[in-house]
């Protein structure tokens, strides 16, 4: 068909060129991989005129349409990206599908649709009315164009990628709508005119494990083993208790009874990863085949097959990603604590659940393993903390302030009760939370110290002592907990692994040794190594390739 030129409103090119910037610049560095990112920019506005080309030619309205999902898509990217460090993706979009999201990031669905509407609705408007001036560029232009960028675009990453530029990950991750030719493939192409440089060990594939534990198998307590208490609060990071340690006094006042760790890692910075690597001693590498499996996994079938009564309060669901599923055995008694007045009273309801299943098993025979999730120390931190008008890390302490209060409850109860003699207590954070601390606020984008650093409360029993000082990160905590119950296990040694969250495979890695912490990103099968959230860049690579091995050795 013969190709016509179109009148192309500068309205609609000035106000994308606009948003595409926003949505990129984090992504430029001076650097050769400072290019993609002007690439990248120049490569969606010519794909962008040459589809609303066609679109115009199916129906006008077709094409002011897409104008208006466009920037619909561009602002909402903006927004997630600005909040939280991520992409508006199918991750995202799988989180808006769990029940519960719009009360976690405090804003309700009408508001989200109001808005939502708003902005469609002065795209469409603009589309239509502000069509003069305009520029002409014709069909094959605008197709010449879109092609010759993309490639440059996929050259451009793929030779980085190859070479083992480290800052390119970097830059990849900030970009928005980005995809690339999978690294095999263009490594391939690549490697008929270059030479693989022999200091990137990196440019070969390398796959990690995902062996499931054996669902069949199962470990036997000694006699008498003691009842387990898992206190777990959502984005408590140690920034605040290290400046202030009058912030938690009744946190503190009961670490002097055991130990406290202001120094343990969370192994991710999301709850789903964070709560199968507490429940597992794994990374959460296994994260996707376990919430398909059906089956249980992790210490909790251990602690049924010993007879065990196993409940949980939870003032926000554990059902994000079907975590419940398959971390807790279907005898599980589980509460759900969601109060119409907000976090802190789904908090004071979790309390009271497990004031009620304290005092219910004083009387009884029957060992009990109770988890207590809290969640008022996660955004928004609730009304009750203060206004909107109040600034949220002011109601972030006063959050912490209102947990603490409920531990201090806890603590009551149990030396009430007397089950301190034979009851471990474990009080710990899923992952931290940012305040712009390193230009992000929320968690689930980097593995900052202030989204990865939580706190460590064990007090137990004498005949039940361990040394606590193995517990230093999630991975930790399953072994640690089956030794205090009469399971041989192996202290914890070697590296601390951390994995950054994405929905059912982490998209990179940290690994933190003697020699110092090396980052990885991870996609489709290949680990690269990245900088680390302060910038630095693992030096030697022989110190990245010893980080990577170790990674891959892991099973899952």
């Amino acid at each position: 068909m013969k190709q016509t030129s179109r009148q192309h409103s500068f309205f609609e090119l000035i106000t994308l060129i606009f948003l595409v910037i926003v949505a990129s610049y984090k992504a430029a560095e001076w650097s050769v991989a400072g290019l993609l990112p002007w690439l990248h920019g120049l490569f969606l506005l010519t794909a962008y005129l040459l589809v609303r080309l066609v679109a115009d030619r199916l129906h006008a309205r077709l094409g002011v349409a897409l104008f208006a999902v466009t920037a619909l898509y561009l602002i909402t990217e903006i927004v997630i990206q600005q909040t939280t460090g991520l992409h508006f993706n199918l991750f995202i979009l799988s989180l808006m599908q769990q029940s519960g999201f719009t009360s976690q990031i405090g804003v309700s669905g009408y508001s989200l649709a109001a808005v939502t509407f708003f902005v469609f609705a002065v795209a469409l408007i603009g589309a239509q009315r502000l069509k003069k001036p305009f520029f002409v560029l014709q069909g094959r232009i605008l197709l010449a164009s879109t092609l010759a960028l993309g490639i440059a675009v996929q050259g451009l990453y793929g030779l980085l990628f190859f070479v083992g530029a480290a800052e390119v990950e970097d830059v990849r991750r900030k970009l928005p709508l980005f995809t690339a030719l999978h690294p095999y493939r263009s490594g391939k192409i690549l490697g008929l005119v270059l030479n693989e440089r022999a200091e990137n060990p990196f440019a070969n594939r390398t796959e990690i494990p995902r062996k499931l534990p054996d669902p069949a198998a199962r470990a036997t307590f000694s006699k008498g083993a003691p009842n387990i208490v898992l206190v777990v609060t959502d984005s408590l990071r140690v920034k605040e208790l290290r400046a202030d340690r009058t912030l938690a006094p009744n946190l503190m006042a009961w670490a002097q009874s055991g130990s406290l760790s202001l120094d343990a890692y969370s192994t991710s910075n999301c709850t789903h990863f964070s709560f199968y690597s507490m429940f597992t001693g794994k990374l959460p590498t296994g994260f996707g085949q376990a919430r398909r499996s059906k089956n249980t996994v992790g210490m909790l079938r251990d602690f049924e097959a010993n007879g065990y009564t196993i409940t949980t309060a939870e003032a926000n669901p554990l059902d994000l990603y079907d975590v419940a599923s398959f971390l807790f055995p279907k005898t599980t008694e589980r509460y759900i604590a969601l109060e119409e007045n907000g976090a802190r009273a789904s908090d004071q309801a979790v309390t009271n659940q497990t004031l009620k299943i304290l005092k219910a098993a004083v009387n009884s025979n029957q060992p009990f393993f109770h988890l207590a999730y809290y969640f008022g120390t996660h955004y928004p931190y609730d009304t009750a903390f203060g206004d909107d008008a109040i600034d949220g890390h002011t109601k972030y302490l006063a959050s912490i302030r209102s947990f603490d209060e409920e531990i201090g409850k806890l603590k009551r109860a149990l030396e009430k009760n007397g089950q301190l003699g034979n009851t471990v207590v474990i009080i710990t954070s899923d992952h931290g939370e940012e305040f712009l601390d390193t230009g992000r606020i929320g968690h689930a984008s980097r593995l900052t110290d202030e989204q990865v650093k939580i706190p460590m409360v064990i007090i137990a029993p004498e005949q039940a002592k361990a040394d606590p000082a193995r517990v230093r990160s999630h991975m930790d905590l399953m072994p640690y907990i089956l030794q205090m119950v009469g399971v041989e296990t192996e202290p914890g040694s070697g590296p601390i692994f951390l994995a950054n969250c994405s929905y059912d495979f982490p998209k990179g890695f940290a690994v933190i040794s003697l020699e110092g912490r090396a980052d990885f990103s991870y996609l489709s099968g290949y680990l690269t190594p990245i900088r680390s959230p302060n910038g630095a860049l693992a030096d030697p690579a022989l110190q990245s390739k010893a980080a990577a091995e170790l990674l891959v050795k892991i099973k899952n």
